[in-house]
């Protein structure tokens, strides 16, 4: 017994749900030996049965092999959503519930997927290429970079400490620390001092940085995973924003790897969640096929939700897969759509965001 127990326990360390399995089993198709299954429906594949183990789930998408801190964590702040989920599921009607136990579970959820830290990773490598891009080319290129160096100045001092300490390794560290302030004082200054080394060392810096994106993403992911705790503000949610379970008898919800979504109130459709990028009015969550918990306001709350509607924004906003109790024609209708509309940020949010950079970053 004791390698088999190792051996599960090792599997576990390394296989790491990024869709929690206490959230999967309200989508169960049926169950076997106390193990529950539910159908897989993806883009390039036949719509498959298989246990909820094995969904949602990716060697170390935490952490590494010999680091386990976030996916710990994960498991700890698990076992204060589940008494909550598990409650919910057994309401046979559409109630009110506890405003900052659903909030915390549904920031808990956007933080933890993998659709959050790709389209993460994707908008910084866009980020980066605007950012590189704006001191590359154009009138006011050397202006612009040395706006840059100025409003960054700590950290590319940094930065150059990191890659020159070798190259002057027989500076001390204040020596080296000082002959850097003065070139970037110089060439913040009078940019066209700098020389062209200058400029392709930063090339170079932005490039590694784009590479890196998914790396950075991760990060950054594990470091807000680690902190459990939900600002009021975190969506940008108003004080009268309430919660509900709207039930049904046979809606059968579907649940995709998007997570959680929402809808602003200057836009009808629903979209991919973004911590206070937009002004919701409403967010959305399948937790089995017969419960939908929603957040919103109390005028706005409609009798019932059309099933079909949630089911077709969930399929289309998810970019990998969705998971069903059951396996019928109307649910096949949905694989076509995966993805079609899972880009987090919209042309016009791009847009303010990277205008937004350039004005911090380089005084445009």
């Amino acid at each position: 017994m004791r390698p088999n127990l190792f051996r599960r326990f090792k599997l576990v360390c390394i296989r790491q749900h990024y869709i929690p399995r206490f959230l999967l089993k309200g989508f169960a198709s049926r169950e076997k030996n106390d193990e529950k299954y539910t159908y897989v429906f993806t883009k390039d594949a036949k719509a498959y049965e298989t246990n909820i183990i094995n969904i949602g789930i990716e060697r170390y998408f935490y952490n590494s092999q010999n680091n386990h801190k976030t996916d710990d964590a994960v498991t700890v702040y698990e076992d204060k959503h589940v008494p909550f989920v598990s409650d919910l599921r057994t309401l046979n009607e559409t109630t009110k519930v506890d405003s900052q136990k659903s909030l915390a579970f549904i920031v808990h959820m956007f933080k933890r997927t993998k659709h959050t830290r790709e389209s993460i990773a994707e908008f910084q490598k866009n980020a980066f290429n605007v950012i590189q891009n704006s001191f590359s080319s154009g009138a006011n290129s050397q202006q612009r970079f040395a706006h840059f160096l100025k409003t960054n100045r700590d950290d590319i001092a940094e930065l150059m400490k990191e890659e020159l300490s070798k190259q002057y390794w027989h500076l001390s560290s204040i020596q080296l620390d000082a002959q850097i302030q003065i070139q970037l004082g110089k060439i913040i200054k009078d940019p066209s001092q700098a020389p062209q080394e200058f400029f392709t060392f930063f090339q170079e810096v932005f490039n590694r940085l784009k590479n890196d994106a998914p790396e950075i993403s991760k990060l950054g992911q594990n470091s807000a995973l680690l902190n459990e705790k939900v600002k009021d503000n975190y969506f940008r949610l108003e004080n009268s924003f309430e919660w509900r379970v709207f039930f049904s008898d046979s809606p059968n919800y579907i649940l995709g790897d998007v997570g959680p979504i929402g809808r602003s109130k200057s836009e009808n459709d629903y979209k991919t969640l973004i911590p206070k990028g937009q002004n919701l009015e409403e967010i959305v969550l399948p937790i089995s096929d017969k419960h939908l918990l929603v957040g919103g306001y109390p005028k706005n709350f409609p009798s019932e939700y059309n099933a079909n509607s949630i089911n077709k924004a969930i399929a289309s906003l998810s970019k990998f897969f969705f998971v069903s109790t059951r396996n019928n024609e109307k649910i096949e209708e949905l694989v076509s759509i995966i993805g079609s509309s899972a880009d987090a940020f919209d042309d016009n949010d791009r847009t303010k965001m990277y205008h937004k950079i350039e004005r911090e970053w380089f005084g445009k």
